[in-house]
């Protein structure tokens, strides 16, 4: 099966953990964690041809212009948020969720992508892995200033 994307990037992060997996197309899947700190780094896993092939079709088809670019929970000072990017033609596409409940192809995209990472066995490596322009957005704050 043939991607219609460049890149797909899911973003998980809370209080417990940040992390991304980046998807081209190919058989590998990249991961990096930037918290909590005993496991920072950059890792990849080889997928087998039928994961690759259902997370190629799941991404292929889904269509972010049916929903909305972000769902928050109003009134929640913590919880888990999840950013949904796929780059096609030149065109980012995203959805933002933070505690609150997507829609239901989301939510499913979401499951499956963290169930799969659950099922593989990444390994670390020093290969710089870019991905887009999130720093921003899951970088950890700095610690508050300590006070005497």
């Amino acid at each position: 099966m043939k991607p219609n994307f460049k890149d797909f990037i899911y973003v998980n992060f809370n209080l417990r953990e940040n992390s991304s997996l980046k998807f081209n197309g190919s058989d590998t899947l990249y991961l990096q964690k930037r918290f909590p700190e005993e496991a920072v780094g950059n890792f990849i896993a080889v997928l087998n041809r039928q994961d690759k092939d259902s997370l190629i079709e799941k991404i292929n088809k889904l269509n972010f212009k049916k929903y909305e670019p972000t769902y928050i929970q109003k009134y929640i000072e913590d919880g888990n948020s999840q950013i949904f990017i796929i780059n096609r033609n030149e065109k980012t596409e995203s959805i933002y969720i933070h505690g609150s409940t997507p829609p239901s192809k989301i939510n499913a995209l979401g499951n499956w992508v963290e169930n799969l990472q659950s099922r593989l066995q990444f390994v670390k490596t020093d290969e710089y892995i870019h991905f887009s322009n999130i720093e921003n957005i899951v970088t950890p704050p700095p610690p508050p200033p300590i006070v005497k």
